[in-house]
């Protein structure tokens, strides 16, 4: 596992407070998630209802907006990218779904959603 080191302790070999807290190393944050169906039900329906405003994107640039209509882009292409990993049915015949974008990924989405609703 490798080490972060806090800027005032480069060199030393002091843990910065990522380490000390339980933060996930560069590596952990990367590496695929195994999720439980019912954890996938879950995440799809939270997924779904956010791809409604994608129409907004082409707004945006419509009024010529083009740094949030970029940003807007941005997201939504994560929310399609999470899709690819759910399935894009309602309902799945597996018993566990793998994300690829990692832990990382799932820990920004899940923000996003928290600040949204």
């Amino acid at each position: 596992m490798h080490r972060r080191l806090s800027r005032f302790g480069r060199g030393r070999g002091v843990a910065g407070p990522g380490l000390l807290l339980g933060a996930l190393s560069r590596r952990e944050q990367s590496v695929p998630l195994t999720i439980t169906r019912a954890q996938r039900d879950a995440i799809y329906e939270i997924v779904i209802p956010q791809l409604t405003a994608i129409g907004d994107v082409w707004l945006c640039v419509k009024r010529r907006e083009f740094a949030e209509a970029k940003k807007m882009g941005r997201e939504f292409a994560e929310e399609l990218r999470l899709l690819e990993d759910l399935g894009w049915s309602e309902t799945i015949d597996r018993d566990a779904v793998t994300l690829t974008r990692g832990v990382r990924n799932l820990v920004w989405r899940a923000q996003r959603w928290a600040d949204a609703g």
